[in-house]
C-alpha cells in the first residue's frame, strides 16, 4: 500500500511539472501560428496597435507599456487605471494578435497572463513576451465570457517588438 502512496505521489509530481509545458503548447495555438502573416510596426499601427495604448475602448482610463521593445524574455509592465465603467475585482487579460492577411484579419490568443482590477481602479501586468518580432497586444475583458451573442471586448491595444536576445 505505501508503495502505491508512493508511487501515486512521483505520478502526480511528475503530472505537475508536465502540465505547464502541455498547456503553452495547446493545439489551438500551434493552429493560430500556421496561418500566421508577420506585420512590420507601421503595419500594426495603421491597424490600431500603436506603440502607445489605444486607449478608445478603454476611455476614459488609461494605460502605459514600457518598454515597448525590449530583448525576448525580458518583463514589460502594462500599468494604468481602467474606466469608472470596469469594477473592481474585475480580471483582464493579456492578449497576442495573429494576422492572418494584410487586410487586418486574424485571431487573438489569450496569454494565460492576468491581473485583477484593484478597488481604486489601478492594474499592473509584469509579462515576459518570448515571440520575436513586431506584434499587436490588448488587455482586457469580454462582457459575455464563453462566446455568444452579444459580447464586447473592453480594453485597449498596443504593440511591442521583442528582438533576439
Amino acid at each position: 500500500m505505501k508503495k502505491s502512496t508512493k508511487l501515486g505521489a512521483a505520478l502526480l509530481g511528475t503530472a505537475l511539472v508536465i502540465s505547464p509545458i502541455v498547456m503553452t503548447a495547446s493545439p489551438a495555438s500551434a493552429a493560430t501560428a500556421s496561418k500566421v502573416v508577420a506585420y512590420s510596426s507601421s503595419e500594426l499601427t495603421k491597424n490600431g496597435f500603436p506603440k502607445k495604448p489605444n486607449v478608445e475602448g478603454w476611455d476614459p482610463g488609461t494605460a502605459v507599456v514600457t518598454p515597448t521593445k525590449a530583448p525576448a524574455g525580458a518583463t514589460i509592465s502594462i500599468t494604468g487605471k481602467a474606466p469608472n465603467y470596469a469594477k473592481p475585482g474585475q480580471v483582464i487579460s493579456l492578449q497576442r494578435f495573429f494576422p492572418s492577411d494584410k487586410k487586418g484579419s486574424g485571431d487573438f490568443t489569450d496569454l494565460g497572463i492576468t491581473t485583477t482590477i484593484k478597488k481604486d481602479r489601478s492594474f499592473e501586468i509584469l509579462a515576459d513576451l518570448g515571440r520575436t518580432g513586431s506584434w499587436g497586444y490588448r488587455v482586457g475583458y469580454e462582457t459575455n465570457p464563453g462566446g455568444g451573442v452579444g459580447g464586447d471586448f473592453i480594453g485597449f491595444q498596443f504593440q511591442v517588438t521583442t528582438t533576439a536576445s
